[in-house]
C-alpha cells in the first residue's frame, strides 16, 4: 500500500497465488516508484524463484519470477538514482555450483536477468542486504560458512557501481 503524506491510500495491491509467497525487502526509487524482491513458488517452478514487483500507481500486472534452474531467494534492493536496480540473495543454480550468493541487475521490464555477479563461498553464502553510497559504490552483507558443521559468519563486501 502507498500513502499520501495525509494516511491516505494511494494504492494498495495484493500478488500472489496458491502456494507461498514472501516479500523480503522494498526500495522506493527516486520516480516514487517501489520495487519488491523475494521469492515465490506460486508462479515458475516447484521451487523457491526469486521475484521482483515494481509497483507504480497504475500497475495491474502480476509479477513474474527470475525463473533459473535451481532454488533461489532474492533478499535485499537497491534503486540506484538513475533507476538502475540491484538485487541480492542467493542462488542454488548450476553456473552458482551450490548455495551462493546472488548480486543481479534486471532487465528494463524486470523479466530476465541483465547482468549478475555470483560471490562464491568455500560452503555456502548468501548476500541478505545491500546498501547504495554516494560515490558510486554499494555495500554488500552476507552470511556464509566454511563447511556444513561451520557456525554461520557475516560477511560485507563493498563494490563499484559499474
Amino acid at each position: 500500500m502507498k500513502l499520501y503524506s495525509d494516511g491516505t491510500a494511494l494504492f494498495n495491491r495484493s500478488f500472489g497465488g496458491r502456494a507461498a509467497d514472501r516479500i523480503n525487502d522494498l526500495s522506493a526509487g527516486a520516480d516514487g516508484n517501489f520495487v519488491m524482491v523475494g521469492e515465490t513458488r506460486s508462479f515458475g517452478t516447484q521451487t523457491n524463484d526469486g521475484i521482483l514487483v515494481r509497483l507504480t500507481a497504475g500497475n495491474k500486472t502480476p509479477p513474474k519470477p527470475l525463473v533459473r534452474d535451481g532454488d533461489d531467494t532474492l533478499n535485499g534492493v537497491a534503486v540506484c538514482n538513475d533507476g538502475t536496480i540491484l538485487a541480492v540473495g542467493y542462488t542454488n543454480s548450476e553456473t552458482a555450483k551450490g548455495i551462493s550468493a546472488w548480486l543481479l541487475q534486471p532487465s528494463a521490464d524486470m523479466r530476465t536477468v541483465e547482468n549478475e555477479k555470483i560471490l562464491n563461498a568455500p560452503r555456502e553464502a548468501s548476500a541478505q542486504d545491500i546498501a547504495l553510497l554516494d560515490d558510486g559504490i554499494f555495500v554488500v552483507a552476507g552470511t556464509t560458512r566454511a563447511d556444513k558443521n561451520a557456525e554461520m559468519l557475516i560477511w560485507l563486501r563493498r563494490m563499484p557501481l559499474r
